[in-house]
């Protein structure tokens, strides 16, 4: 077999590997729908996945105050009107029934200290 031909064989032998590669890629990407097929160097997020997303309201605004209906070391339960939720608290531990005010809101999240200035 001459230089020629071997080499021939080896790129040919190369082809098919990166045509099977690339036939299992398109498979996988087409089981897994979160992901488009990529152009260059992988699979991107669809941006339509994020198209749909929309921040969901919070339940309580910071400034709202409310009574702890659990201590608070430091996460809790406190009641605000009439809802239960789970709250955290800016690091003190706070005792059952005392007076709170929401400070932060992240995400899920709900941070609060308490409150002196309101009677519980």
């Amino acid at each position: 077999m001459s230089v020629v031909t071997a080499h021939q064989t080896d790129l040919t032998t190369f082809c098919k590997f990166k045509r099977e590669h690339m036939l299992r890629r398109a498979l996988h990407l087409s089981l897994n729908p979160g992901y488009a097929p990529a152009e260059a160097d992988g699979p991107i997020l669809r941006t339509s996945l994020l198209a749909g997303h929309s921040s969901q309201p919070t339940p309580v605004d910071v400034g709202a105050t409310g009574v702890t209906a659990s201590a608070l070391r430091p996460s809790g339960k406190a009641m605000f009107g009439d809802k239960y939720l789970d709250v955290v608290s800016d690091g003190a531990y706070i005792d059952h029934g005392t007076a709170i005010e929401v400070i932060r809101v992240a995400g899920n999240r709900i941070v609060v200290r308490s409150n002196p200035g309101t009677q519980s």
